[in-house]
């Protein structure tokens, strides 16, 4: 308990110290500065009148100037370069977490969140939907209009499906054309209404890149979480039916069937 007290109260200072260093540079010196002149103003008060009341006004003025000349060239020195220490930290944090292309969640990244969502499921509730994507045909287009072509869809790619997304929704790319999305507490109705929205969008990529001549589609596997199911079993599933939208011609959406598994 005192182990979880102690936990607690670091991770509660540690939100603290970061929302005062978001604060302007000039208001967190202030208020280190103001901190160190009362308490400087403190101890000269209490030591003075015991010891020397007479001079007590003028050398109360003087350790307060004292506190303010020093303390806030060194409280701008450091707090600048805690600061910039922070700012490097989450930046080396989101590029652990983000695919650099796409701005979406990378592999590792996405199936951490979303087995936090299953595990957090509770009840008789589907914890909600998977949906693996896969660009069709993306290796012809590399080779036919190029890499830097196929860098700009993937680009867009990420930027059309976040758009496609409400908050809460987890999106991610796995590795080259391939992305899944995890819709929490989501059914097949409403996960086939956003496949549909997601296919729209991805269609208008060509002609926003100057590609007229290359009909952009996807195939995408769906499955709905029963309960109980891990994730591990859910992805099973997810891309069974996205292979079986491939193996049917692309271009499709396909939902996941018990059947499936037996196949």
């Amino acid at each position: 308990m005192a182990l979880e007290r102690v936990a607690l109260l670091d991770g509660k200072l540690s939100n603290w110290i970061r929302r005062f260093l978001k604060l302007p540079l000039f208001v967190q010196c202030t208020v280190i500065v103001a901190i160190a002149v009362l308490a400087t103003a403190s101890l000269t008060l209490a030591f003075y009148y015991v010891f020397f009341r007479d001079r007590l006004a003028l050398d109360l003025v003087l350790s307060m100037v004292i506190a303010v000349l020093v303390g806030y060239p060194l409280s701008r020195v450091f707090l600048k370069q805690t600061a910039q220490l922070i700012k490097m930290t989450d930046e080396l944090e989101r590029i652990s977490r983000i695919d650099d292309l796409t701005q979406l969640l990378n592999r590792r990244s996405f199936f951490a969140a979303t087995h936090s969502e299953i595990a957090g499921a509770q009840g008789e509730e589907s914890a909600g939907a998977l949906l693996f994507i896969d660009v069709d045909y993306f290796k012809a287009l590399n080779d036919t209009m190029g890499h830097s072509a196929g860098d700009a869809v993937l680009e867009r790619f990420g930027t059309a499906l976040s758009a496609c997304l409400q908050e809460g929704q987890i999106a991610g790319r796995l590795g080259g054309e391939e992305f899944a999305v995890f819709l929490p507490y989501m059914g097949k109705e409403e996960a086939g209404q956003l496949c549909k929205k997601i296919r729209e969008e991805i269609s208008l990529i060509p002609k926003e890149l100057g590609l007229e001549d290359w009909r952009l589609t996807v195939s995408i596997g769906v499955a709905v979480q029963r309960t109980g199911q891990n994730l591990e079993e859910l992805l099973r599933s997810a891309d069974l039916s996205l292979y079986k939208a491939k193996f049917q011609g692309r271009d499709r959406t396909v939902y996941f069937q018990d059947a499936d598994l037996a196949a």
